[in-house]
């Protein structure tokens, strides 16, 4: 670009400013395009994740049994098809405007092109250019505007780059719900107690209160059963002990210690907890169990010590072996391979593969013909003549009813003529 517009500048300095000044509405136009694509992308986000949430409904077979039961397929596809619309209507008005935008930038270009064309003629008729420095004329104005196109171009892209990437810095320095203690303390094994001092919980300040004013004492070592209706609180209460939400109002001491104080990474250690709306992984059966200890996840005497006092040991060793231990790919071939030569099967007995099945319509073996019986024993003690290292005997030497091939001096086996047939000429 620089050498068309050193060439524009030789020959006109008036005309090469006005094609760099016709650059600047390109400029302003594509870093506003930039800008609305990226607050489009912000936009829609919320309903793009709507409509997958939709459709992944549909298909859940967690749901299948109550969208079936309240025919609710059609509600739930309505709610997909409307998210779906909200998105594509945003993206249809983004794209009328940068149609618009190019199609304006489109004509800003062909008029500044058009003008300087009808200026070099005129100067050429006039006798101060030459047909030549026309011609280098124009060749340096579509020149500098292609470079500048694609020099704005790229500076658009960079600028909604920029703007995603500030979103990106917004979520990665947004500061943890739960901020770390100034002077941690640690999380020792229960001695005394735990206990909720005046507590009071609600999930947002418009929100009703949940627990009010709750001071419970927990010893170690005990049992203890909350009973209540739904809405009570009793999940809520369990979330506040693993540090999932922090009181609103007052405190939870772990052996007098408040548990603000104890790093959240610690103190989830300490506590072991199965929620009623848990999560089945789709893991073995060891790992599903393993996954509450991870550094005990290959522990496999603590794993059975924990399913046998969940009760589920003898369902898990029920399974077959793939459900309850990962199986490596050089494990599952080896098991294929093994199926595939011996009929093995991993769960089931071994069977007899290689005994063939009798076929119901299967021809009766032929029997030998007397005579070959006979040469059969003469043929044993006859030496054999191997071919020439390189050569191999035709296949249709190498059937047994056929004496073994005679090799020539060439190295190659003497052939019986071919037999042409004959064919006859008819006369007119």
């Amino acid at each position: 670009m620089l050498g068309f517009t050193g060439s524009l500048l030789a020959v006109s300095p008036v005309m090469a400013a006005v094609v760099l000044v016709s650059a600047v509405p390109v400029v302003a136009a594509e870093l506003s395009l930039s800008a609305r694509r990226s607050r489009l992308m912000w936009t829609v986000s919320p309903h793009e994740r709507r409509q997958v949430f939709y459709s992944q409904l549909m298909i859940d077979r967690t749901a299948a049994k109550e969208i079936r039961l309240f025919g609710l397929a059609g509600f739930v596809r309505s709610r997909m098809l409307h998210e779906l619309r909200q998105v594509n209507a945003a993206q249809r008005r983004l794209d009328r405007r940068v149609c618009h935008t190019q199609f304006a930038l489109a004509a800003l270009t062909a008029t500044v092109a058009g003008v300087g064309l009808v200026w070099g003629i005129l100067q050429a008729r006039a006798g101060l250019l030459t047909p030549g420095d026309v011609i280098v004329f124009i060749a340096a104005v579509a020149g500098v505007q292609t470079g500048l196109s694609g020099l704005v171009s790229q500076l658009a892209s960079g600028h909604q780059a920029l703007l995603q990437f500030a979103h990106y810095l917004a979520v990665l320095n947004a500061e943890p719900d739960l901020p770390a203690p100034a002077l941690p303390t640690a999380a020792l094994p229960l001695q005394s107690a735990i206990e909720l001092r005046d507590v009071w919980f609600r999930y947002d300040p418009d929100k009703p209160w949940v627990l009010r004013g709750v001071s419970l004492r927990i010893p170690a070592g005990s049992l203890l059963a909350l009973v209540g209706v739904n809405g009570a609180g009793k999940s809520t209460l369990v979330k506040l002990l693993c540090r999932l939400y922090e009181p609103t109002r007052g405190s939870i001491t772990w052996d007098g210690a408040d548990i603000r104080h104890i790093p959240v990474a610690d103190l989830r250690e300490r506590i072991g907890t199965v929620f009623q709306d848990h999560m089945n992984y789709d893991f073995t059966a060891a790992d599903n169990i393993g996954i509450g200890d991870l550094p005990a996840l290959h522990d496999r005497d603590r794993i059975r010590t924990a399913a046998t006092a969940a009760e589920v040991d003898a369902t898990v060793t029920a399974l077959p072996p793939r459900l309850r231990h990962p199986a490596e790919p050089h494990v599952l071939h080896e098991r294929r391979l093994r199926r595939r030569h011996h009929g093995r099967d991993p769960v089931r007995r071994p069977v007899a593969a290689h005994r063939p099945r009798p076929r119901p319509h299967a021809r009766p073996p032929r029997p030998a013909h007397p005579r070959r019986t006979q040469l059969r024993p003469g043929r044993r003690g006859r030496a054999h003549h191997p071919p020439p290292p390189g050569r191999t005997p035709p296949r249709h030497h190498q059937r047994h009813h056929h004496p073994p091939p005679q090799w020539g001096p060439h190295g190659r086996p003497h052939r019986r003529p071919r037999r042409r047939p004959h064919h006859r000429t008819r006369h007119a």
